[in-house]
């Protein structure tokens, strides 16, 4: 059996990763096509408010880069737009975020599903699941969404472009199994 994490970026993926010792055999991806090795096999995903994800993106200089919606297996069909004023305005979901997480969700395998707001209380249960073992150094940091920076149209639009997936988002649990 094998551990599998993902999540669809800037959503907690590297604290998780510095929060606990990981064993050969856990898998960190992006990709929301999945190849299991087997049906035994066992993922974390990690998930986040798409206006916070694509916060993260600008503010680490991702949303620039064709790179980040391939990487998501988004819509390349577009080139992406250099900020996020200018996605707002175009009004497209590049990294179709709701996709992501649902072909997660309708995985065989078993998975854990973690919200970034709850990612530290989910430490125990990360661990119970995967029996990886925490490291004891670790510091978690607070959320900090930065929605200030961007001007009150911006996030308007970002919030009327992504309101059925907010709204699914936050009716869903912070901590739950698929299965």
């Amino acid at each position: 059996m094998n551990n599998y994490l993902f999540s669809q970026g800037g959503s907690g993926t590297e604290y998780t990763l510095l929060n606990f010792d990981w064993s050969e055999g856990l898998y960190l991806r992006h990709q929301r096509i999945v190849n299991f090795k087997t049906k035994n096999d066992k993922f974390v995903y990690i998930f986040n408010n798409p206006i916070d994800i694509l916060m993260s993106f600008h503010r680490r200089g991702f949303l620039h880069i064709e790179d980040a919606v391939i990487n998501l297996q988004g819509d390349v069909s577009f080139k992406p737009p250099m900020n996020l004023d200018q996605i707002a305005d175009n009004g497209i979901d590049y990294f179709d975020f709701e996709n992501h997480f649902d072909r997660f969700f309708n995985q065989k395998n078993k998975g854990l599903f973690i919200k970034f707001e709850a990612l530290d209380k989910g430490w125990d249960e990360i661990e119970n699941f995967t029996g990886l073992k925490r490291r004891t150094d670790f510091v978690w940091k607070e959320k900090v969404s930065h929605t200030d920076k961007y001007s009150k149209e911006t996030i308007d639009k970002l919030n009327l472009m992504y309101s059925y997936w907010i709204e699914k988002y936050n009716k869903l649990d912070s901590i739950f199994y698929n299965n």
